[in-house]
């Protein structure tokens, strides 16, 4: 619950993946933008483990409609390249390209594009 409330704070109460006001949706989950129990590429079977290593890290949790969440997302992690995927915790997830945008990452980028440029 707590950890909820802090997501709904940090991301100003507001669904980065369907774009929408919390209070008009309903509530929210939290949301591993790297699933941690198995991911999907395509439409294939579920491929286990998922990102377990990463299932409390904070850059890997948003807050998101129960909606999307739970019945579009789901499991769904496409990579550009699929050969660079992370398979355990000994690989790097750094080194992947998601499909999806983590708009909090892509935010940081553009502030840290914007401080270079303006110095």
């Amino acid at each position: 619950m707590l950890l909820g409330l802090v997501l709904t704070l940090e991301h100003n109460n507001y669904y980065e993946r369907c774009e929408s006001k919390i209070d008009h949706i309903g509530y929210g989950d939290v949301e591993h933008f790297r699933p941690k129990a198995g991911w999907i590429q395509n439409i294939e079977q579920l491929h286990e483990p998922g990102y377990y290593w990463l299932a409390y890290e904070w850059e890997n949790l948003l807050l998101s409609g129960q909606r999307c969440n739970q019945h579009h997302k789901k499991n769904f992690f496409p990579l550009i390249k699929p050969s660079d995927r992370a398979l355990s915790h000994h690989a790097d997830a750094a080194d992947e390209q998601p499909v999806f945008i983590h708009a909090a990452n892509e935010e940081q980028k553009v502030l840290s594009l914007l401080k270079k440029k303006f110095r």
